[in-house]
């Protein structure tokens, strides 16, 4: 007959022996996974341990990388072979070494030049991401969760990581405007407000063949019945010097009637 304690205490012993191989990696951002950093075969690679909602977050991840690698966008590629004596779900994928857009953004010894040129390449790329939804009507391609500290400068390609979230938005039209005006504050709150007539003249342009998509930022954001509650709510974010959406909407929706009349 077998000792429980002694079973259990084989089975940690095994456990701490092949965690020991794991560096614990830190995210500049707050998540609800866990993140280790392995070496094998002198290669790098980046474990992430799903922990609240795991089998479904860990699907959708799994899901959405494969899906917007095929589609042909920049995301870090993913390992079925790999067993580690964690937990499952956990996500085995290659190890990305350069800086988040938020570290770039952030960091005051970057010039805003460079900082601007990142932006304009940024657009781009999501005007043809956002272009390829809208004709396809295709959710997929949405990121859920867009904020800078998910979009990493790679060997000079823009690379997106963190697809393990849900919307909470339902309607396909809606979510698209909420990821661009989403993204276009946290820019502006990075590199100030300042910047903002300079960084939505980025964004047309970056869209001049497709700008219905940019007025639906308008008609979800500013063109809202209840847009003046909201207004009246977002005072508090400028008591911090935070831009808020219905500026950067308003500013957009000047910029777009300039275009219309040009």
């Amino acid at each position: 007959m077998l000792n429980k304690r002694n079973v259990n205490f084989t089975y940690a012993t095994r456990i701490k022996k092949q965690l020991s191989k794991l560096e614990a990696f830190h995210p500049s951002r707050n998540t609800d996974s866990a993140f280790y950093i392995l070496e094998r075969s002198q290669k790098t690679y980046l474990v992430k341990h799903y922990k609240k909602n795991a089998e479904e977050r860990y699907s959708r991840e799994k899901r959405m990388l494969k899906y917007w690698k095929e589609s042909g966008y920049h995301v870090p590629l993913f390992y079925d072979d790999f067993e580690l004596e964690l937990s499952q779900p956990y996500l085995v994928m290659q190890f990305l070494s350069g800086k988040t857009l938020a570290e770039i953004f952030s960091d005051e010894t970057v010039s805003y030049d460079y900082k601007l040129k990142l932006i304009e390449k940024l657009f781009i790329s999501c005007s043809k991401r956002h272009t390829q939804a809208l004709q396809n009507l295709d959710r997929e391609l949405i990121h859920r969760d867009m904020n800078l500290d998910n979009i990493i400068l790679y060997e000079d390609k823009l690379y997106y990581i963190d697809f393990e979230h849900e919307s909470k938005v339902k309607v396909f039209k809606k979510q698209l405007a909420k990821e661009i005006s989403t993204l276009c504050r946290r820019i502006l709150n990075l590199i100030g407000p300042e910047y903002t007539e300079e960084t939505m003249t980025l964004l047309v342009k970056s869209y001049t063949h497709q700008l219905k998509i940019l007025h639906l930022v308008v008609k979800f954001s500013y063109g809202r019945i209840s847009r003046i509650f909201h207004m009246l709510g977002a005072r508090e974010n400028k008591k911090h010097n935070l831009v808020t959406k219905y500026e950067i909407v308003m500013v957009l929706k000047k910029l777009l009637k300039e275009h219309k009349s040009s």
